[in-house]
């Protein structure tokens, strides 16, 4: 137990550098460059400012669903604004 409590702030601090590099990736690429290395998206919604989000969700796992999904958003142009990894209600 006490093992677990020292390591789950290295698990965290991970997330969140995975996080930024996924950002740091595509924040201000064509959204080509996303399809190109992602492939097409599962899902694509167009939300009540005039930007795009796409999402990409991973297969089933053997031992469920991951509820984690890739999203990136697009501004009106076809350029990505942001990109993260989300469970639908924060950071994953």
């Amino acid at each position: 137990m006490r093992i677990a409590v020292l390591i789950a702030p290295f698990f965290l601090l991970l997330a969140c550098a995975s996080q930024d590099a996924l950002d740091a990736q595509y924040a201000g690429a064509p959204l080509t460059a996303v399809f190109a290395d992602l492939g097409p998206p599962d899902e694509a919604n167009v939300l009540a400012d005039g930007q795009t989000e796409y999402i990409w969700r991973a297969a089933a796992r053997e031992d469920g669903v991951d509820s984690c999904f890739t999203r990136i958003v697009t501004d009106g142009g076809g350029t990505v604004v942001s990109a993260g990894k989300s469970d639908g209600v924060g950071r994953c």
